[in-house]
């Protein structure tokens, strides 16, 4: 979830963004050139996206160089549209768990078509789920939506992943969890979708103790093919840039958990 901005003081006309308000502030490499540029993002309590870059280093840059540097982003650009299939989901939102698009990964140089297109299927693979709910599948609530367009996913608060809970040494009946999991990918694959991303941080509990599959990004329809402009999840083999969603991703994934938990806590 992005930061709070800044909102300056009565009277103040300097900064209204800063730094520290930032969501994303990395560096990134010319090809050509070598160069090495500043690369910043800020989101507004209003979802306007803005985008700069500078030749300053992240160290030295100041409040005044990202309020200069600083260009809205066409909302098309990142967001899909809010169609009328959608459910919309009333603000605030406090309480709640809200997923955003991948608005790091924007780069003015490159084509960006396929975050708002990613975003707009995991809306509607989640618009299914929430005509047919399950316990063992995080709870979609609805869209946020501004300015006819969908900008974040309202979804089911949980507190914790299963990586922490067994890092934290803490009670876990690794059965029924395994349990709940294969009922929960079962569901997915009756609808013909594979999750394709199921792995130990992307498991969470309820407030009830029940474990819920979580992280949307990758479900798709079996056979299609997943292009989420960047590499396939570590926890599979295979590396590949592309890849079609198959439901022996999450069979196997499956038990990749039972054997990391299995060396994690041997006697659990």
């Amino acid at each position: 979830m992005p930061p709070r901005p800044f909102s300056a003081a009565p009277g103040t006309n300097w900064p209204a963004i800063t730094k520290a308000s930032l969501h994303s502030l990395t560096t990134k490499t010319s090809s050509s050139t070598g160069e090495q540029r500043s690369v910043f993002t800020y989101v507004s309590e209003t979802h306007v996206f803005r985008y700069g870059t500078s030749s300053k280093s992240p160290a030295d840059l100041t409040d005044r160089d990202v309020a200069l540097e600083l260009h809205p982003v066409l909302d098309s650009a990142v967001y899909p549209p809010l169609t009328p299939d959608l459910p919309v989901c009333s603000t605030p939102v406090d309480g709640r768990w809200v997923e955003y698009p991948r608005l790091k990964d924007y780069d003015p140089a490159k084509d960006n078509g396929w975050i708002p297109k990613a975003f707009q299927e995991q809306a509607e693979v989640l618009r299914l789920l929430y005509s047919y709910p399950h316990r063992n599948l995080v709870k979609f609530q609805g869209c946020l939506a501004r300015r006819g367009c969908v900008v974040g996913l309202v979804l089911q608060k949980c507190e914790m992943t299963l990586e922490e809970k067994i890092g934290r040494e803490e009670d876990v009946e690794r059965k029924v969890v395994m349990r709940d999991l294969k009922t929960a990918v079962e569901r997915l694959h009756m609808f013909g979708l594979a999750h394709n991303d199921v792995h130990p941080s992307n498991v969470m509990f309820d407030a009830f103790g029940n474990a819920v599959l979580v992280g949307f990004g990758w479900c798709k329809p079996f056979g299609e093919v997943i292009d989420r402009g960047g590499r396939f999840p570590e926890w599979y083999e295979g590396s590949e840039e592309v890849l079609t969603s198959d439901r022996s991703h999450d069979e196997n994934a499956l038990m990749r958990i039972e054997e990391w938990w299995a060396q994690t806590t041997p006697t659990g």
